[in-house]
Order: C-alpha cells, then sequence, then structure tokens
C-alpha cells in the first residue's frame, strides 16, 4: 500500500509521468500490468465460478446472519461504491441488458404478472408522493424529444382502436352535462378531461359508457386504476366527490 507521503513524492519527483496516470486512472485506462491482473482474474473466476456459487447456496444461512449484524456498514459502502464507479456500472448494465434483452424482459413479465397488485398499488402510491417531480419530468423530456410525444400518442391511439367503440363530441359534451361538468372524483368544475373508468391498460372499452368527466389531477393520479378502486383510495366522504356513487345509487332507485 502506497503511502500518501510516498505518492506526493513521486508526484513531485516524475510530475509528467504522475499526470499521465492520473490521466488514465480518470479514463479507467488500465496499465499492462493492471490489465494481465484483471484477465487472470476473469480466468480465475470462470474456472470456478459454479465452485463459488454452490459454496454461497451451501453457507447462504450463516452469510445473511453474518450480513444482517452489519446491515448499517453495509449499506454505506454500497451507496459510496455507486457513488464512484457511477458510469462504470451504467456500462455494465446496459451491456448486460443488451446481451440478455429478452430473458431480462421475460424476468419483469413474470415478476409484474405474480406481484401485480402490489405493483399496481407501489405505483399508485409512489405517484402521489412524487406527482410534481414526475409531471416536471414528463414535461421535460417531451420538450427535449418532441418525436417521444408523438410515440406516445400514436400508441394510446393504437390501444383506443383495439379497445373497440368510440363517441362523438356531441355524446361526450351530454356526458359532461350528466355530471354537472365537475369532475367526478373531486367534484371541482376546472378543465376536464375524459376518464376511462376502466383503463384501457386494464381491458376497458373506448365507449362512451367507460367515460367520466375528471380534472387534470384525478385523472393522472387514477392512473391504471379503476375509477372503483380509485374511490376507495381517497376520502369517499366527501360529498362532492362521490358522484358517480350517488348517480348510481339514484339509477337504482
Amino acid at each position: 500500500m502506497v503511502t500518501d507521503e510516498e505518492l506526493q513524492a513521486f508526484k513531485v519527483a516524475y510530475p509528467e509521468r504522475f499526470a499521465e496516470l492520473e490521466r488514465q486512472a480518470k479514463q479507467e485506462v488500465l496499465t499492462p500490468s493492471q490489465q494481465r491482473e484483471k484477465e487472470y482474474r476473469h480466468r480465475r473466476y470462470l474456472a470456478n465460478r459454479e465452485k463459488m456459487h454452490q459454496w454461497y447456496l451451501d453457507r447462504q444461512v450463516e452469510v445473511h446472519q453474518r450480513n444482517e449484524g452489519h446491515k448499517e456498514e453495509i449499506s454505506e459502502y454500497n451507496r459510496q461504491y455507486r457513488r464512484a464507479n457511477t458510469s462504470k456500472l451504467k456500462e455494465k448494465h446496459h451491456q448486460r441488458y443488451v446481451e440478455h434483452r429478452e430473458e431480462i424482459l421475460e424476468q419483469h413479465r413474470q415478476y409484474d404478472e405474480v406481484h401485480k397488485e402490489e405493483k399496481r398499488a407501489y405505483d399508485s402510491q409512489h405517484y402521489r408522493v412524487n406527482r410534481e417531480k414526475i409531471l416536471e419530468y414528463h414535461k421535460r423530456y417531451f420538450e427535449e424529444h418532441p418525436s417521444a410525444q408523438g410515440r406516445y400518442r400514436a400508441n394510446r391511439r393504437a390501444r383506443m382502436a383495439s379497445a373497440g367503440g368510440s363517441f362523438t363530441g356531441e355524446e361526450l359534451r351530454l356526458k359532461y352535462e350528466e355530471y354537472d361538468n365537475r369532475c367526478v372524483y373531486c367534484g371541482s368544475n376546472g378543465s376536464l378531461t375524459s376518464d376511462h373508468m376502466v383503463p384501457l391498460a386494464r381491458g376497458g372499452s373506448n365507449t362512451i359508457d367507460n367515460i367520466v368527466p375528471a380534472c387534470f389531477k384525478c385523472n393522472n393520479e387514477k392512473h391504471t386504476l379503476t375509477s372503483e378502486e380509485f374511490f376507495a383510495s381517497i376520502d369517499a366522504g366527501n360529498e362532492v366527490g362521490v358522484l358517480v356513487r350517488r348517480r348510481e345509487v339514484v339509477d337504482e332507485v
């Protein structure tokens, strides 16, 4: 291990060489000896990969118990490592994704299918907590990538087409009047959007029977929840926020 004093002495004695090594370190350029060491370690890992994995499986409980007592130190070490190697980790993850894209996407699909309800609840809660940041990010992203906004709208039109059904502007106007031109969730009478009670992403149709007026805020917070699920997540005791339920009661009577 080179001490700080030895490193400073080397810097004074050989400034050009020190500057070159520093530049290589910043660019992550390895010296010949470092490259040979890296290749040796990689060959050793490939030769002993199965043994190392089996060793971990045999001692998995023991390792977890040992790590449990050092959780904070391990978390802090991982945070510092990620900060110091952000670009390297991003490149490594990107390379792995490129090489194993279909396998990774299939794993994600299987996980989402098994944890569908938990993921939906997490996404909804995450949106509520970070709504302003998310909207600002989307606004900035679409401003910087106009073509992405076009793709988003094209995908939405495709979902509508595959969902089946359509409605006219007159039907939409009558639907809004049916709800007193107010948001069915919060009762506001500001700018309204057309909300699908059962989202297109969850098999809802694009017919007028599946459309209700909603303010932009509620429509975004609802995301892929159904109207009933969204009602369950907000204050159902608010009189102006239960127009759909009051209407259903009236229809039943």
